[in-house]
């Protein structure tokens, strides 16, 4: 429903992007040490009893809001596919210069952390 809307300005990040900003759980307890993020860091614990490191999915695509130089963003249109009855095969795709749509395509994930932790250094 959303990319058929074909909304324009929509900004798709998608996991090939969002995969490039991972810590490790080592960094991750010696990084986040400021109060706002003691939540976080409970919440990553649980997280690493299964899985050495965390992604930053969600707190890339906000950054972008706000830093949209973080990515290379690219123009088109996004399509989807959606996955099968047993969950497999959905995607998107972009098409260049045929739409309405951004799609990140590269991150800076040097510089995207250190503007996630500029926010909380006080």
């Amino acid at each position: 429903i959303v990319v058929e809307a074909q909304i324009p300005g929509h900004l798709w990040v998608g996991l090939d992007v969002t995969l490039e900003c991972v810590m490790q759980k080592e960094e991750v307890q010696a990084r986040f040490t400021d109060p706002l993020l003691d939540v976080v860091l409970k919440m990553a614990e649980a997280w690493f009893e299964q899985r050495p490191e965390l992604t930053f999915h969600d707190p890339l695509a906000a950054a972008l809001l706000f830093n949209p130089n973080l990515c290379r963003i690219s123009h088109g249109l996004v399509e989807a596919t959606l996955p099968d009855a047993q969950g497999r095969g959905g995607a998107t795709s972009l098409r260049p210069d045929e739409g309405p749509h951004g799609a990140a395509s590269e991150v800076d994930a040097k510089a995207f952390f250190q503007e996630f932790f500029s926010v909380f250094s006080g």
